[in-house]
């Protein structure tokens, strides 16, 4: 009766990590937006014509426990630029975004850490069909007159990084884990139809699209933060995204594996209580392949992906271990039981 208890209360907990996807039931992709009040200011004054906000879908595609040599890819999925062009005496003319910069490990203040996903500048001329005279939210904010240009990723490479002390090793799995601190900033340029140029930076708003399946089966946690600071080499003002990605396995795994380990050991330490040989040969090949599927079950997937046949199997050991740890304590229990009966019979009076 435990045993079945314990089955369905662990049914239960399955069915409510699928439905609220904590980490192991996650799916293959998770989206993830931050930063809605990105927006430049300036943008949204009357007769303004100004860069107002740029969109970036971020690619996060973080190490696969299946490679030696563990790397972590970020890359842009999608680059959008919302220009305010709400000024009746002069036109948008052209839009340029001149890097979209990522600083790794900031704190280190190492120029190798520094990466920028375009080769070249990406630029786009004004037309009518990209223009939006009604208003609506972009972000937090209603807003509107100005144009959206949707630009080619042609020109734009991705970050990879292979650097042990930032993506850690395989060996501490499944408690291996890090955290990686970044600062996001674009830069862009928008020519005015009198001549004027205006310039400057500012933090994207984004939108996260992170692979977790199979091989790369990770808790991914995002937290970003805009931040403004002044910088005093080029006496200017700046604001940049602060971005902190975690990366933990899910805690199934963390907890399972002693879970497992302690319980093969009492299940060995019931070996010598056999009663015949031939039990003992039983029992010690059961262990022998037992011990040995234990690393394909606590291993990440293959790229097929974690599926739910793997999530029962899974569970199934997991009962069976309860099972036993029953069996044990029940074992103790008859034992403990022997030693405090009686030694000897009461005699005739």
């Amino acid at each position: 009766m435990l045993v079945l208890v314990f089955a369905l209360f662990l049914m239960g907990a399955v069915i409510l990590g699928i439905q609220q996807g904590w980490g192991l039931f996650r799916l293959p992709t998770v989206e993830k937006t931050f930063n809605e009040d990105a927006i430049n200011q300036v943008g949204l004054v009357d007769s303004a014509a100004d860069m107002l906000a740029v969109d970036l879908l971020m690619k996060l595609i973080p190490p696969s426990s299946s490679e030696d040599q563990r790397q972590m890819i970020l890359e842009l999925g999608r680059v959008q630029a919302f220009v305010r062009d709400d000024n009746p005496t002069v036109d948008v003319q052209d839009a340029c975004l001149d890097f979209i910069t990522v600083l790794v490990y900031p704190e280190k203040e190492s120029v190798e850490q520094l990466w920028n996903f375009l080769t070249e500048p990406l630029c786009m001329s004004a037309s009518d069909d990209l223009f939006i005279a009604d208003q609506i939210p972009l972000g937090n904010i209603m807003t509107d007159n100005f144009y959206v240009f949707n630009y080619s990723l042609d020109s734009a490479h991705k970050y990879e990084t292979r650097d042990p002390d930032q993506v850690s090793l395989n060996f501490w799995y499944p408690y291996d884990g890090f955290t990686m601190p970044m600062w996001l900033l674009v830069k862009y340029t928008v020519y005015l139809s009198d001549g004027t140029v205006k310039e400057g930076t500012l933090p994207p708003y984004m939108t996260w699209d992170i692979q977790t399946s199979g091989s790369r089966l990770w808790d991914v946690q995002l937290q970003s933060e805009t931040i403004t600071a002044y910088d005093e080499t080029i006496n200017q003002e700046f604001t940049y995204e602060n971005v902190s990605i975690a990366l933990a396995r899910p805690w199934l795994y963390r907890v399972a594996f002693p879970f497992f380990i302690v319980m093969m050991v009492l299940l060995i330490g019931l070996v010598p209580l056999l009663g015949d040989r031939d039990t003992l040969v039983d029992i010690s090949a059961a262990m022998l392949f037992g011990i040995f599927g234990l690393k394909g079950i606590m291993n990440p997937g293959d790229q097929m992906g974690r599926t739910i046949l793997d999530i029962a199997l899974i569970a199934l050991y997991v009962i069976l271990a309860f099972a036993g740890i029953l069996f044990f304590v029940n074992k103790v229990a008859l034992r403990v039981k022997d030693d405090d009966a009686p030694n000897s019979q009461p005699t005739e009076s």
